[in-house]
C-alpha cells in the first residue's frame, strides 16, 4: 500500500486531521505552490548595481514609469527624499520646490495615486505632485496659490482710477483673481478665488476726478503654493474676473463673476511682486465671457449638481496620510487642514492702534497709520463715505501688510480678506501653507476691534496648529485631484475616535479600512457618493498590509488575514493561524501606553507591508524577525498565498546576518512594466540598493543576492505533514518516490541535488545526505530507523542555485498489527 501526495495544500498548522490533508504541510520554506500537484522553488532577488541613496522606505510605480521607480529614501527611521530610476545606476534626487525633504515617518509611509498623469504623494509637508515628465521639473505641492486681493499697503498708496469712458461717477465693479499654470502635459491647473475686492468711481479711491473713468486693477502676486516665500515664475499666468458694475452708494453688487483678462506674468510684474491691469471692460461684452466657478447663479455645466457660491472653491488638497483616486476623483483620507484663523474688523481703528500676527518666534507688530511710513505700517482709513467703506478699505490694507510681511520673512502664513456683499465687511483669514508652521495667532490693541470666530479669542491669542480628521475622508472634484471644495465633500468613517488607515479602489467600490471597521464610499459620481459600513468586525493591523491580487483585495486584519470580494469579507488564514500566532510572539513584546504587552503587533503594524503579485498569482505579507529599533527595522520573512490554488507558503530572503539580524527588507512593488517584483533594504541610515526579481530562465535566477552585495543560492525546506495510514497500529514504511517536474522546458530541468530526512511520531530525526537526482523519479529506502513507525514525516531540502518542481511523493507501506511494537536497533 501507499499514500500518495499529488494535490499539495501547501502549510496547514491549524489542529485537527480535517484540517491537515495528507499533501498539506507542516512548513514549507522558500516553496511556492504555483499549480495543483505542483510544488516548486521560488526564484531569487538580484542586487542592483545603483545606490538608492538611503533605507528605501517605499517603491512607487506607475504606468507611466514603465520599468523604473520612484523611491522614498532616508534615514534609519524616515524617509525624506524623492529619488527616480530602475535601480542598475544611481538613483536620481527629484528636486522639490523651497525644499529638498519631503518627510513620512516609516508609519505611514508615502501613498501615491495617479490623475491626469500626474503622480500625488504624500508627505508631512503636503501632498506632493509629481508631473508627467518626472526629472525634469521639480515637484511641487498639490494645489494652486489663493489670490491674494486688492494692493492697499505699502509706504506709496497705489491710484486705482485712470481717464477712461466705461465706469460712470459713483458706479463700481467687484473683482477676483485665479492663478493658474498648465502641467508637462498641457493640463491646466487653476486655484481658489479667495479675495473679492471692489474698486469704485467714487471719491473713497484714489484717482477720482468726478467723471467717466477705467479702473487700474493692482493686485498682489501669491508665492508657490506650499512654499514659505518661493516666488512664482512666469509660467504661471492669471484670470481677472469682475462683475457688472452697479451704483457704490445705493447697491451692495453681487458675486456673479465673469472673465475679464487673462495673461501670463512678466519678469517686470514678479520684481514688483503685484500686477497692474486696465479694466475698461463694458458689461455688454461680459455676458458672452466665461463664468468663475465659484458663481451661484451662472456657473458653467461642469460645476453642476454641487453646491454653487465660495464653498465650491478649487482649493487645495489637505495634507493627507493616504491617497487614492476612484470615480474619477482625487481621494484624501486621515488628513489635517492646515493651521488657519478667521477674525473681523468691526469697527473703525484709531492711529496707533496695533495688531500682533504671531508664527511662532518673534510676532509680527503691525501699526495702524494715516499715512504708513514703515514696512509694518498699515493704511488706516477713517474718512470715506460710510463706516463699511473705512473698515473695508483698512482690512485690504491690513492684508497686504501682512503678506509683505511675512514673504519677506518666510514665515509661510498668508493672510486673505475673504468678505463679500452678504458677509461683514472686514473678515480676515489666516492660513499657513504648511501643516509643520508654528501655531498662529492674531492679537489685537484693542482687542475689542476684532472678534474672533470658530471659539479663537482675539484678547488671549492662543495659537492655532493643524486640525486632524483621523476618521475624515475628502474627494476632489473630477480629474482635479488639485481642486478639493472645502464643503459638502467630507465623509466621517466610524466615531469620532477612529482613524483611517487606508482606502483601497475595488472595483464599483472604494474600501475604507479603519481601526474600528471596514467601510465603503459607493456611488458614481460626486453627487451620489455616500459612505456605509463595509464589515466592522474586521480591523486593519497595519496601513501597508493591503493589496489586490487577481481582482480581490487581501488585508492583515487582527481577525486574521481576509479576501475581500463582491461577496463580503472572508478569513483565508484559517489554515495557518497557529503560525501566525508563532510569528507574532516571535516578533517581540511592546508595552502599549496603556500599559499593556502588545505581542509583535506593534511592530507588525509598523514594519509590515504587502504585496500584491499577480503575475504569480501570490500575495506577499512581509513581516519582521523581532522587534528591535536599535538595529533592525525591516522584514526578513513572509507569507505568501497563492490566490488560485489557495495554498499557503513561507518565504525568506537568505541566511546571512547584520548586526545579529537576518537581512531585511522594508518595502516592495511589482514594477509596471515588466511585472517583476522589487524590493527595497533597510538600513540605521547608510547607503543601500533595490532588490530585482531574478527572471533570466538559468540557475542564476534561484540565488539571493545581500544587502552588501554577496550571492547565496536559495535554501528551500518542505516539510510535509505526518502520514497516518493506521490509526490503531504501527506500520512498515519502505520506500519514498519523488517525481521531479523534467523535460517540458531546458530552464524546468530536474535537481541534481535534493536532501530528504524523516521523523517519527516521537520526533526522531533521521535522514540522508545529499541525493543525486539522476532521472525524474528518485526513490529512496526508508532508513531502518524510521520502518516501525506509526506516522512519518518527511522533509525535503534543496539548497543549490538551480530549479526545483515537484509533482508528487508517494510512501510505500505495509501495515501491522495494532500489538506491534517499535523496536530501537
Amino acid at each position: 500500500m501507499k499514500t500518495t501526495l499529488t494535490d499539495f495544500k501547501g502549510i496547514v498548522t491549524a489542529p485537527g486531521l480535517l484540517e491537515r490533508e495528507p499533501a498539506s504541510c507542516f512548513d514549507a520554506l522558500n516553496w511556492e505552490f504555483p499549480a495543483p500537484g505542483l510544488v516548486r522553488k521560488r526564484r531569487g532577488f538580484e542586487r542592483l548595481g545603483g545606490n538608492a541613496g538611503g533605507p528605501v522606505w517605499k517603491i512607487l510605480t506607475s504606468r507611466l514609469m514603465g520599468n523604473n521607480v520612484v523611491a522614498h529614501v532616508g534615514a534609519g527611521t524616515s524617509a525624506i527624499q524623492l529619488r527616480y530610476g530602475n535601480g542598475t545606476g544611481a538613483l536620481t534626487a527629484l528636486s522639490v520646490v523651497d525644499s529638498s525633504n519631503l518627510t513620512r515617518a516609516r508609519a505611514p509611509r508615502a501613498q501615491m495615486a495617479l490623475c491626469q498623469r500626474n503622480h500625488y504623494i504624500t508627505a508631512n509637508e503636503g501632498v506632493a505632485r509629481l508631473e508627467s515628465d518626472i526629472g525634469a521639473s521639480v515637484v511641487r505641492y498639490a494645489g494652486m496659490p489663493r489670490g491674494e486681493g486688492l494692493r492697499r499697503g505699502g509706504t506709496a498708496f497705489p491710484t486705482f482710477i485712470l481717464a477712461g469712458t466705461n465706469f460712470g461717477v459713483g458706479y463700481a465693479r467687484a473683482y477676483r483673481v485665479t492663478w493658474h499654470r498648465l502641467d508637462a502635459d498641457g493640463i491646466e491647473l487653476g486655484g481658489a478665488p479667495t479675495t473679492r475686492f471692489v474698486i469704485a468711481n467714487t471719491a473713497d479711491f484714489s484717482g477720482f476726478a468726478g467723471a467717466t473713468a477705467s479702473f487700474d486693477v493692482q493686485f498682489m502676486i501669491p508665492t508657490e503654493w506650499g512654499t514659505n516665500n518661493t516666488a512664482l515664475t512666469t509660467s504661471y499666468f492669471f484670470r481677472l474676473w469682475g462683475t457688472r458694475t452697479y451704483l457704490d452708494a445705493s447697491q451692495s453688487g453681487d458675486d456673479e463673476m465673469f472673465l475679464v483678462a487673462e495673461r501670463y506674468l512678466t519678469a517686470a510684474e514678479l520684481a514688483a511682486a503685484h500686477v497692474s491691469y486696465v479694466d475698461a471692460t463694458p458689461d455688454l461684452f461680459l455676458g458672452a465671457s466665461p463664468t468663475l466657478h465659484t458663481n451661484k447663479t451662472n456657473f458653467s455645466t461642469s460645476e453642476a449638481g454641487i453646491e454653487q457660491g465660495i464653498v465650491n472653491e478649487d482649493a487645495p488638497p489637505p495634507v493627507a496620510n493616504d491617497v487614492a483616486y476612484w470615480q474619477d476623483c482625487a481621494w484624501y483620507a486621515d488628513f489635517a487642514y492646515r493651521p488657519g484663523i478667521t477674525v473681523a474688523l468691526i469697527t473703525t481703528l484709531t492711529a496707533g492702534d496695533q495688531v500682533s500676527v504671531g508664527v511662532g518666534g518673534v510676532p509680527l507688530v503691525l501699526t495702524a497709520s494715516a499715512a504708513p511710513a514703515s514696512g509694518t505700517d498699515f493704511r488706516n482709513f477713517t474718512a470715506l463715505s460710510s463706516t463699511t467703506a473705512n473698515i473695508r478699505a483698512t482690512t485690504a490694507a491690513l492684508v497686504a501688510t501682512i503678506n509683505n510681511n511675512l514673504k519677506f520673512l518666510g514665515r509661510g502664513v498668508r493672510a486673505h480678506h475673504i468678505s463679500t456683499t452678504t458677509t461683514r465687511p472686514g473678515l480676515i483669514f489666516l492660513e499657513a501653507t504648511r501643516p509643520s508652521a508654528a501655531p498662529i495667532s492674531f492679537t489685537a490693541t484693542p482687542a475689542a476691534a476684532f472678534q474672533g470666530f470658530g471659539g479663537y479669542n482675539v484678547t488671549a491669542g492662543p495659537g492655532v496648529s493643524a486640525t486632524q480628521e483621523a476618521n475624515g475622508l475628502t474627494f476632489s472634484k473630477p480629474f482635479r485631484a488639485d481642486a478639493v471644495p472645502p464643503a459638502n465633500n467630507i465623509f466621517s468613517a466610524g466615531p469620532r475616535d477612529a482613524r483611517i488607515l487606508r482606502i483601497f479602489p475595488f472595483r464599483d467600490r472604494l474600501l475604507v479600512f479603519t481601526d474600528f471597521g471596514i467601510y465603503q464610499v459607493t456611488g458614481r459620481t460626486f453627487a451620489d457618493f455616500s459612505l456605509s459600513p463595509f464589515d466592522l468586525g474586521f480591523r486593519l493591523m497595519g496601513r501597508e498590509l493591503v493589496a489586490l491580487c487577481d481582482e480581490r483585495v487581501y488585508a492583515w486584519c487582527y481577525e486574521g488575514i481576509v479576501e475581500i470580494d463582491d461577496g463580503g469579507v472572508r478569513v483565508v488564514s484559517t489554515p495557518i493561524e497557529p503560525t501566525i500566532e508563532a510569528l507574532t510572539l516571535a516578533a517581540g513584546a511592546i508595552t502599549s501606553p496603556s500599559g499593556q504587552l502588545q505581542f509583535g503587533r506593534n511592530s507588525i503594524s509598523d514594519q509590515g507591508y504587502a504585496v500584491g503579485y499577480r503575475n504569480q498569482h501570490q500575495v506577499r505579507f512581509h513581516y519582521p524577525q523581532s522587534d528591535d529599533p536599535a538595529v533592525m527595522n525591516g522584514c526578513a520573512f513572509w507569507l505568501s498565498f497563492d490566490t488560485r490554488t489557495r495554498t499557503w507558503a513561507r518565504g525568506q530572503f537568505n541566511q546571512k546576518t547584520f548586526a545579529g539580524y537576518l537581512d531585511a527588507r522594508i518595502s516592495g512593488v511589482v514594477r509596471f512594466g515588466d511585472d517583476l517584483l522589487m524590493q527595497g533594504c533597510w538600513s540605521t541610515g547608510a547607503d543601500t540598493y533595490l532588490f530585482l526579481e531574478r527572471q533570466g530562465f538559468v540557475n542564476n535566477d534561484y540565488l539571493d543576492d545581500t544587502r552588501d552585495g554577496d550571492s547565496q543560492p536559495i535554501s528551500s525546506a518542505m516539510r510535509v505533514q505526518f502520514q497516518v495510514p493506521n490509526d490503531s497500529g504501527l506500520v512498515h514504511w519502505q520506500q519514498t518516490v519523488l517525481n521531479f517536474e523534467d523535460g517540458e522546458a531546458t530552464w524546468r530541468a530536474r535537481p541534481s541535488l535534493v536532501t530528504l530526512s524523516y521523523a517519527t511520531e516521537d520526533l526522531s530525526g533521521f535522514g540522508y545526505a545529499s541525493q543525486a537526482v539522476s532521472s525524474e523519479v528518485l526513490r529512496l529506502e526508508a532508513p531502518i530507523e524510521v520502518r516501525r513507525a506509526q506516522r512519518l514525516q518527511l522533509t525535503l531540502t534543496h539548497a543549490v542555485a538551480q530549479y526545483a518542481g515537484v509533482l508528487g511523493i508517494s510512501q510505500e507501506y505495509r501495515a501491522g498489527a495494532r500489538f506491534a511494537r517499535k523496536v530501537t536497533p
